[in-house]
């Protein structure tokens, strides 16, 4: 169950992410990219310190003020933000937590069945898609749209990496101990090549059909993602008139993908490792969008 912790007057990030669950399995290679520790602190003190200075240097002449005040400010104006989505009557969240507390069902359930050095480093990466999706959640409630996309992404790419590797310990080890990079187009090959989706319905007893992940959405949605990270200037927050301001509209669409990309790795976890009776137990409400 999730149960978000935090100071009065609102949550830092870090919190955020790491109040629903912390793996206490020892540090991962991805730390040096945490988005609790270290990504988000440094995402939100770019994107607050961008943001006052072009909501309006000669309101705040945030150039005549000490940094300290700075923050100060850029905390009580994203609190203003963050009090406009709290006024929500529904903020159409529950497909999106039942869908990230599956993926950490699916973390636990894998734990009990390691079979291999190498799925140490898997089960692992289950912890960081959840504290990743919860953490880009807040951001979006902030109307942090562009720092959301990007950890939305990680989701999306960790998710894919958790299928890949727990069938390649050889990836599995170049990744975590020789920062050997993975490319998402060719995980998403490998997953979908006909041999694995026939090993995969022969050993499971199912019918995938001709792909584990619907490549082409996935694609799709991995690139309008990507664009965010890449600055393309269709994605530049400073060139619409709602700039860091929160949007029902925007905030509608942030959802509708989140929803998308979490539904596509629990169904994809489900039919690669067999386990939804597994996963039924522990969170018995995912039932009625998995079942």
């Amino acid at each position: 169950m999730l149960v978000l912790i935090g100071p009065e007057g609102g949550f830092h990030p870090s919190e955020v992410a790491y109040a629903g669950r912390r793996s206490d399995s020892g540090r991962f290679r991805l730390d040096r990219v945490s988005c609790g520790q270290r990504l988000l602190p440094w995402l939100l003190w770019l994107y607050w310190f961008r943001g006052i200075l072009l909501v309006g240097v000669n309101e705040m002449k945030c150039m005549n003020k000490e940094p300290h005040q700075v923050l100060v400010e850029l905390h009580q104006k994203f609190n203003e933000n963050f009090s406009e989505w709290d006024s929500l009557g529904d903020h159409g969240l529950e497909k999106t937590f039942v869908g990230l507390q599956c993926i950490a069902a699916v973390g636990e359930v894998l734990e009990e069945r390691k079979s291999s050095k190498h799925h140490d480093i898997c089960c692992k990466v289950y912890d960081e898609i959840f504290s990743d999706g919860v953490s880009s959640v807040y951001l979006a409630a902030n109307a942090m749209d562009k720092p959301a996309g990007i950890v939305l992404r990680r989701v999306l790419e960790l998710g894919v990496a958790a299928l890949y590797l727990w069938d390649m310990p050889h990836m599995a080890f170049s990744w975590n101990h020789h920062d050997q990079d993975l490319s998402f187009t060719e995980m998403l090959k490998y997953l979908n090549s006909k041999g694995f989706v026939s090993y995969i319905n022969k050993e499971n007893k199912v019918n995938i059909g001709n792909e584990l992940i619907p490549t082409s959405r996935a694609q799709e949605i991995y690139g309008s993602l990507s664009d965010i990270v890449h600055g393309k200037i269709a994605t530049f927050e400073t060139s619409i008139p709602e700039r860091f301001k929160f949007v029902n509209e925007d905030w509608s669409q942030f959802v509708m993908i989140i929803e998308e990309v979490l539904a596509m790795l629990v169904k994809a976890f489900l039919l690669r490792f067999d386990i939804a009776d597994n996963m039924f137990a522990k969170v018995p409400q995912a039932k009625k969008e998995f079942s």
